[in-house]
C-alpha cells in the first residue's frame, strides 16, 4: 500500500510540473506591459491631488517603484506613479512634422530636429550647411545642456541681437565709409558681434542679483566674483569681467561700481560705458576696500599706507575735475575729514584701544553705488541720460569724445597691478594693523556695524 501511494504521488507531481511552467499573469508581467507604454521623452498627462491633469514629459522611468519622473512646462519635476499617468501616444505612433517642408518622420529615426523651446521640428535636409555654421556662431546649440533652439525662438529672444539691428549697423558703417575718409580714420573699426553662450533667463540669482547658482557670468560664460574686477549691466543686470570688455580705458578696481554700463547684448551690439562722478567719501571707501581685499588686513596707517596708496592710484581713478585738481597737501585734510565725519563707514583704531592713526572699514563691503535708471529699450546715448537725470546731482558722469576711438589709456600691466595691490606698503602695513586677519568680502560674512564686545573709549 505504501509503494502504491508513493507511486501515485510521484505521478501527480509530474503532471503538475508542466502546469507550473505555463505563463501566468502576475505583477512582473504587468510592469513589463506598462514599461512598454512609457518611454523617455514621451508626453503624458499627470493627475494631481486636485483631480486636475497637467501636461508633462517623461525624463526618467523607475520600473521597480512603478514611477516616472515628469518634467513640466515651468521646469519643475515630480515623481508620479503609473496609475496617475495617461499617455498621449506611444513612441511608435509619434511622428514629427517639419514646419518648412511639411514632411513627417518617425521620432525614433531622428530625421527631424525638435526645438527645445517651442517644440517645432525641422528636417536635417532643410538645415543647410550655412545655417549649421550660423548655429555654432550664434550658439543656438548649447553643448553643455544638449539643447537646440530654432531660428524663430532665437529671433524672439530679447537678450540676443536681431538681424534687423545688424543690417542697420552695416548700413551705418557703409554710409560712414562712403561719406569721408577722414571720419573713417577717427572711428575705431567695429568689433565682432558678441552673444551669450547660455540662456540668461535660466540663471537663478540671489536677492541682490550678485551671485547666481550656476556660476555663469559675462560674454565668456565663466565664473567670477561681483566685488572683484567686474561690471554689471544696467539692463540685464549680468556681470562682466574686465578682461572681456573692450570699452574700458582705465583699470577697474575691486568693488568699483561707479559706472553706467550697458552690454552689447542690450545696446544693439555696442557696449556703453560712462564714469560716474565720485565724492570724497566714495573715493576713500573704495581705496580702503581695495587695500582690504588685496592685503587681508583690517586697519591701515593713515600717513604711511592710506594716503600714499591713494596718491599712487590718483591718476587711474577717473575723478571729477573738482577732486582731481586738488594738490597732495590738501588731499590729506580732505581724507582725514572724511574718515572722521563718516563713522558709519569707517572705524578708527581708537575704538579697539589701538592707535588713532590707523583706520579701516566698519563693514567690509564696496562703497554703495547710486541707483541708475536707464531707458527701457533702444540705443543708450549721453544726451538721453542727461535729459533723464537732469537735476540729480548724484547721477553725474564724465563725458567722452565720440570722435576719438576707444583705446586703453592706462594699461593694466605689472607695474599698475603692483600699485593697485599696494605691494610697496605691505611691509609697512604689517606693523600698523592688528593681528586679526581680514578675509575677502563674502555675502553673509559681513561685520556688524558695531561689535557687541567692543567698548568705545569716551572722549575726555
Amino acid at each position: 500500500m505504501t509503494s502504491v501511494a508513493s507511486h501515485i504521488h510521484t505521478n501527480r507531481l509530474k503532471k503538475s510540473i508542466p502546469e507550473q511552467q505555463t505563463a501566468v499573469p502576475d505583477s512582473t508581467t504587468t510592469v513589463e506591459k506598462v514599461m512598454s507604454e512609457f518611454s523617455l521623452g514621451q508626453d503624458v498627462l499627470v493627475k494631481q491631488k486636485d483631480d486636475r491633469y497637467y501636461f508633462g514629459t517623461v525624463v526618467q522611468v523607475n520600473s521597480i517603484r512603478e514611477q516616472c519622473l515628469v518634467k513640466f512646462g515651468d521646469n519643475t519635476y515630480n515623481w508620479s506613479s503609473y496609475k496617475d499617468l495617461t499617455k498621449l501616444s506611444t513612441s511608435e505612433q509619434e511622428d514629427l512634422l517639419c514646419v518648412v517642408c511639411k514632411k513627417s518622420a518617425p521620432k525614433n529615426k531622428q530625421e527631424i530636429t525638435v526645438c527645445d523651446q517651442c517644440g517645432r521640428g525641422t528636417t536635417r535636409n532643410v538645415i543647410s550647411q550655412r545655417f549649421q555654421i550660423a548655429v555654432k556662431r550664434k550658439l543656438l546649440v548649447n553643448l553643455t545642456r544638449a539643447t537646440w533652439m530654432c531660428k524663430r525662438c532665437i529671433d524672439s529672444d530679447p537678450h540676443r541681437l536681431k538681424k534687423s539691428d545688424l543690417k542697420h549697423q552695416r548700413r551705418d558703417s557703409l554710409r560712414s565709409v562712403s561719406s569721408s575718409s577722414t571720419h573713417e580714420s577717427q572711428v575705431a573699426p567695429s568689433s565682432t558681434v558678441k552673444v551669450l553662450p547660455y540662456d540668461l533667463n535660466s540663471l537663478n540669482w540671489d536677492t541682490y542679483h550678485r551671485v547666481n547658482v550656476e556660476q555663469i557670468y559675462c560674454y565668456c560664460g565663466g565664473n567670477g566674483e561681483w566685488y572683484k574686477q567686474m561690471l554689471q549691466c544696467g539692463r540685464c543686470r549680468q556681470w562682466f569681467h574686465e578682461k572681456c570688455l573692450d570699452c574700458l580705458q582705465y583699470p577697474l578696481y575691486c568693488g568699483d561700481r561707479f559706472y553706467v554700463f550697458v552690454c552689447s547684448i542690450c545696446n544693439q551690439g555696442k557696449d556703453f560705458l560712462r564714469r560716474l562722478e565720485m565724492k570724497w567719501v566714495d573715493l576713500v571707501h573704495l581705496m580702503l576696500f581695495n587695500l582690504t581685499a588685496y592685503n587681508c588686513k583690517k586697519y591701515y596707517d593713515l600717513d604711511t599706507v592710506v594716503i600714499p596708496y591713494i596718491n599712487d592710484n590718483w591718476h587711474a581713478l577717473q575723478l571729477p575735475p573738482k577732486i582731481a585738481n586738488v594738490s597732495k597737501s590738501e588731499r590729506r585734510e580732505n581724507i582725514l575729514s572724511v574718515l572722521t565725519n563718516n563713522r558709519n563707514r569707517f572705524k578708527c583704531g581708537r575704538e579697539i584701544k589701538k592707535r588713532t592713526t590707523i583706520w579701516g572699514l566698519r563693514v567690509r563691503l564696496p562703497p554703495p553705488a547710486p541707483c541708475v535708471t536707464l531707458p527701457a529699450n533702444g540705443l543708450v546715448t549721453e544726451e538721453e541720460l542727461r535729459e533723464m537725470w537732469q537735476g540729480n546731482r548724484r547721477l553725474q558722469f564724465l563725458s567722452v569724445d565720440k570722435n576719438v576711438p576707444i583705446k586703453r589709456i592706462i594699461l593694466t600691466d605689472t607695474y599698475m597691478k603692483n600699485l593697485m595691490m599696494a605691494m610697496a606698503y605691505q611691509q609697512n602695513s604689517a606693523h600698523s594693523e592688528t593681528d586679526s586677519p581680514c578675509p575677502s568680502p563674502e555675502i553673509g560674512n559681513e561685520d556688524p556695524i558695531v561689535e557687541s564686545n567692543m567698548k568705545l573709549v569716551q572722549k575726555k
